[in-house]
């Protein structure tokens, strides 16, 4: 968050801390890709995230999860 910013460059100057902004879909899509590797045999499977990019694709795959 915006009010975080001076935070962060604090733990990067102090303590060589390096932070990167992810979003929430790629995180979605990360943990996708891992949930599947770990659990090969599971019946369900999310439905695949195909363009991380399309608003309805991005809506749809976070209600999956949820």
């Amino acid at each position: 968050m915006p009010t975080e910013l001076d935070y962060v460059k604090y733990l990067d100057k102090k303590y060589k801390i390096k932070m990167a902004e992810t979003s929430r879909y790629r995180i979605f899509k990360d943990f996708e890709t891992e949930f599947d590797k770990k659990n090969p045999n599971m019946k369900h499977k999310f439905r695949k995230l195909v363009n991380i990019e399309d608003k309805d694709e991005q809506q749809e795959s976070l209600h999956a999860i949820r």
